[in-house]
């Protein structure tokens, strides 16, 4: 994909991290990582790397898409990450989305550190009605968040905080947007609620560098 991108163009504007899955069984990814934590944080840890220089090439930015359940992480297990001793399909999904968050900010501190012309602005889409949460979610599950998503708002309202961060002039390095109406699930979009633990710059470094381990790339800014 990468490889394609660059013969597309010279430049990208933005690179919004859109791509996820959501409380999924138990398995892994082809390259043996838990299929959650792969997808939602690794994949893109390693397309952003990729794909950087092009984004510097425009001054562009960088758009994690986390989620308002990041809140309910109690922190990313670095003993475990793959989750392989204690594994539920909400708790890998709580973590990867935590993850996100704990990324954006990291990245975001490494930008202003080296004066680049990028800037990282995260992002959740509220609650929006799309297929993420009944095809990974299975039984019971799957069925509760059918009948939940004719009470969510739509997808395009869901797409307005990544439109934000992603064009938006008054998205900032560091910044997190999202839906301000009850439990950040729909509304206007404005700045949104952070896990304190995201903010914590040591998890940063450990998640960092964690990530460059498992997809053998470095990256410095």
């Amino acid at each position: 994909a990468v490889a394609r991108v660059g013969e597309l163009t010279d430049g990208l504007d933005a690179v919004v991290n859109n791509a996820g899955i959501m409380q999924t069984p138990q398995r892994t990814t082809v390259d043996g990582f838990e299929l959650q934590f792969g997808t939602n944080h690794l994949g893109h840890f390693l397309l952003n790397r990729l794909l950087f220089d092009l984004v510097v090439a425009r001054s562009g930015r960088i758009v994690p898409v986390s989620s308002l359940v990041h809140l309910r992480a109690k922190g990313i297990d670095f003993d475990d990450p793959m989750l392989t001793r204690r594994y539920s399909p909400e708790r890998a999904y709580f973590q990867s989305k935590l993850a996100n968050l704990t990324y954006s900010f990291e990245l975001a501190r490494r930008l202003e550190a080296a004066a680049s012309p990028v800037i990282c602005a995260a992002a959740h889409p509220g609650y929006s009605a799309t297929n993420l949460q009944f095809t990974g979610p299975t039984g019971v599950r799957s069925l509760v968040y059918r009948v939940s998503n004719l009470f969510a708002q739509s997808a395009e309202a869901g797409a307005v905080p990544e439109a934000l961060a992603a064009a938006g002039d008054e998205a900032a390095n560091g910044g997190y947007y999202g839906p301000t109406g009850i439990g950040e699930a729909r509304g206007p979009v404005g700045t949104a609620k952070v896990n304190p633990v995201a903010r914590d710059p040591e998890a940063g470094a450990r998640l960092w560098a964690l990530s460059e381990a498992l997809v053998g790339e470095t990256w410095s800014i």
